[in-house]
């Protein structure tokens, strides 16, 4: 799909990408983050707790220096 060729070309393109974590339907903005290594195959349960085959993009906070995006004051719900 398109955000999968998006995090793949990542080094190659002049895209931003932002990570948020969600837990419990609460979503935290956790900044810039960049492509830390080779993307690879997994195998991991979905809602319905059937295994599935995932894309992984290993992926790293972007340098202090470099991170002056968007900071949200409180978690996204």
């Amino acid at each position: 799909d398109r955000q999968n060729k998006t995090l793949y070309n990542l080094p190659f393109i002049d895209v931003e990408a932002y990570l948020f974590e969600c837990h419990n339907s609460i979503y935290t903005f956790c900044g810039k983050v960049v492509l830390a290594g080779e993307p690879y195959y997994d195998r991991q349960k979905d809602v319905e707790w059937k295994d599935r085959q995932v894309c992984m993009f290993p992926l790293r906070r972007k340098e202090a220096e470099d991170d002056v995006g968007f900071v949200p004051e409180e978690p996204i719900f």
